[in-house]
Formats: C-alpha cells, structure tokens, sequence
C-alpha cells in the first residue's frame, strides 16, 4: 500500500472480453494460466480481434517493465511476468493485475519482478488468499503485503543485472523460436 500511496507503483486490473472473441483475431488475451516462469505464455487459441484490443489498450496501457500479477486463481496467485518488447499489444484478464513502476530510478522493475518472486513474499499472498465464491483470490489484501526492499545498492544492483539477463535470454529464446518456426513452413 505505500508503495502506491508514495506514487512508486501504480497497480490496475485487466478485463474480461468474452469467449465469443477467442480466436477470431491475433491480439494475445493473456489469461491466468498464460503467466509462467516471469514471462506471457502467448496461446494462439485465445487471440481476440483487432477491434476488441483497440476497445481495452488505453484503459489497460499496457506498457514495456509492466509486471503481470496473477491475483485469482486457486494455484496460480502469485505467479508473475514481465511485459517485454515483443509482448505488448496485449490484453489481459481481470484475474491479472498489471504493476507498474513509476519512478524505476527508485523501485526498478526487475527489482520489484525478483521480489515479488521470493519465499517470503509469495508464503504472504499464499497467507493472504480466500476463497470468494468458487475461486482463490488475495483481493485488496494485496496491498498488505510487505516487499522486502533491499538497503544495499550493490545488492539492488547486482539483482536488477540477473533479472535483466534472464529477460533478455527468455525474449531472445522467443524470437529464436518464433522465426525457426516461421522458416520451416509453421
């Protein structure tokens, strides 16, 4: 919650658009079970219209460095990705909230990312998860939850190095996939 009231963070939820739009276009509809290993699992099946992403992108703006939270879902609250170049003409679902760092030169987004990330942030949003009706959700308990901001600069610094070189790994991955595919006939 300081985080937010400090003007750090700002923290806004996705929407849901409608199954009737799955796979009638190419936009990515990124879904709970579409966040793994700090990156968006991109699921063609789930791609929406042109149309349908124009009506949310400026209500979601989302953004390169924003972090994706899953915040509902029974197992998946918690899990955690990164918006990268390639990832951002996206939509997201209400499940997911979208974090981002408005002064990095303070709270860097790989550093937030990492400490999202560790034992004892994610035990606290296990702590902190309720069933609502059928699903999990950690709802507005998600601004009590303490991140463990390191003090060291040097620590800050070597962390926000490591998380900068697994995004680039993973992105180039991506692309390395991505244009295999493309050269063979996929």
């Amino acid at each position: 919650r300081e985080l937010a009231e400090q003007k750090l963070i700002s923290i806004k939820r996705g929407h849901e658009v409608g199954s009737i739009y799955y796979g009638m276009g190419d936009i990515p509809f990124v879904r709970t079970s579409d966040i793994v290993n700090w990156e968006i699992k991109i699921d063609p099946i789930k791609c929406i219209p042109q149309e349908i992403y124009e009506k949310y992108k400026n209500r979601q703006d989302i953004r390169e460095n924003d972090i994706l939270l899953v915040t509902d879902g029974t197992f998946l609250i918690g899990r955690t990705a990164i918006v990268t170049p390639i990832d951002k003409k996206i939509v997201i679902q209400s499940h997911i909230r979208r974090i981002r760092c408005l002064k990095p030169e303070r709270l860097h987004p790989y550093l937030l990312l990492y400490l999202l990330n560790t034992e004892i942030v994610q035990k606290q949003m296990n702590e902190k998860t309720f069933v609502q009706a059928t699903i999990s959700t950690i709802g507005e308990r998600l601004y009590e939850i303490v991140i463990p901001i390191p003090v060291d600069n040097n620590t800050t610094t070597s962390i926000i190095s490591e998380v900068s070189d697994i995004i680039s790994m993973k992105m180039e991955a991506r692309k390395k996939m991505e244009k295999l595919i493309k050269s063979n006939g996929g």
